[in-house]
């Protein structure tokens, strides 16, 4: 009986490996400044070798196709310039195709039901909002989110980009998504606290959250909490003052020296403008603009799209995006696509989701896993 159990909580099991690993990762980062290797990479690298012995032993299914024509892509890159890559080539090679591994590894052991994911992230969610609130009310640096500055607990989660795409995911799907056999309360508690996580993306949709369901479930709740979130800041108005200070400051800051966009996009737009000035001023060469970036790093900019293009060049970013958008089409359903175009267009303004080991690994356990109700496959 345990084993069958444990067959059927694969994806739980993995997801619950890669965040303790992120976390002991957190931890570890915090007390050294020189190079160390983090235990997440020995997970993730595992992961990898393994996901490609089952692309090698089904070398004729549709999707180890397309993962086979990626690699054959990097390869032929590697080949035109011979030895001429950093070590950046060999990490963000492997860090682009996660979504295609992470695919191919679930359709072949995710035996769990959409709610089954969805009870196991209300869960592992709402520990970490006990941590959240331990770490925002005693103020504790390895639970902050920026680590120094600005406002922000994320708990357990290690990177930023992390926190915006788990809590952005875990929000949307219960936005778009009937609550069925599952405990209301604790997906509230869970969305209320992300508030403290302090990235904007977070706070916008789980306030959009709120107000949407709160209203529609129980108006009275509703208003009762936004007496409790008016009163908890009167009285704590002198910590709100100070970090939306320090959070208008900075914006402000950024407005002045590099206009609006750079501000609402935290400095992108102004890093974008950058790389392409850095183009049109001929830094880059013709097989560099159309192939794979040598120079990926200063040009990355944290927005997907360019980011792809800067990495795969012209060529390549049209060849991934078109395995990206056809690899989607078929595992995603009808009704969830509208989850994933909203965190790809986050990721246009936010960048590091398709590297995103974790959260890829979170959203496609509940793409690929079985509908709960009959009306859940349409």
């Amino acid at each position: 009986m345990m084993g069958i159990s444990l067959n059927n909580k694969i994806p739980q099991v993995l997801i619950t490996i890669i965040l303790f690993s992120e976390f002991v990762t957190k931890i570890y980062g915090f007390h050294l400044n020189d190079f160390y290797v983090s235990l997440s990479f020995f997970v993730k690298i595992s992961f990898v070798l393994f996901t490609f012995s089952i692309v090698i032993r089904n070398y004729k299914d549709q999707l180890s196709k397309y993962l086979i024509c990626l690699f054959i892509y990097l390869l032929l890159e590697l080949v035109i310039y011979k030895v001429n890559v950093k070590i950046d080539f060999y990490i963000y090679s492997i860090r682009y195709l996660y979504f295609l591994l992470l695919i191919i590894f679930l359709k072949t052991y995710n035996n769990s039901s959409r709610n089954e994911i969805l009870k196991f992230l209300d869960f592992s969610l709402l520990v970490n909002s006990l941590l959240i609130i331990i770490g925002a009310g005693f103020q504790l640096y390895f639970f902050e989110t920026y680590r120094g500055g600005r406002l922000g607990y994320n708990g357990i989660i290690n990177m930023v980009s992390d926190t915006n795409y788990i809590y952005g995911f875990y929000i949307l799907v219960n936005i778009f998504n009937p609550i069925i056999g599952r405990a209301k309360i604790i997906i509230f508690v869970n969305i209320l606290v992300a508030i403290l996580t302090g990235t904007k993306t977070v706070i916008f949709l789980a306030t959009l959250f709120l107000v949407i369901k709160l209203i529609k479930f129980n108006k009275k709740l509703f208003y009762i909490l936004l007496s409790f979130f008016i009163t908890g800041s009167i009285v704590f108005k002198d910590f709100v003052i100070k970090n939306l200070s320090i959070m208008a400051k900075e914006h402000l800051w950024i407005y002045k020296d590099q206009g609006l966009l750079s501000s609402l996009t935290s400095t992108r737009f102004y890093n974008l403008t950058n790389s392409f000035k850095n183009i049109l001023n001929g830094e880059l060469s013709i097989i560099d603009i159309f192939l794979y970036n040598r120079k990926f790093i200063s040009y990355r900019v944290e927005m997907e799209l360019f980011d792809v293009v800067f990495f795969w060049g012209v060529l390549g970013a049209i060849l991934f995006l078109y395995i990206f958008y056809k690899v989607n089409m078929l595992i995603v359903s009808k009704r969830d696509r509208i989850i994933l175009i909203c965190i790809f267009i986050i990721s246009c303004f936010a960048g590091k989701l398709l590297t995103n080991f974790t959260s890829l690994l979170i959203m496609y356990s509940f793409f690929t896993s079985r509908p709960t109700i009959l009306n859940e496959k349409n």
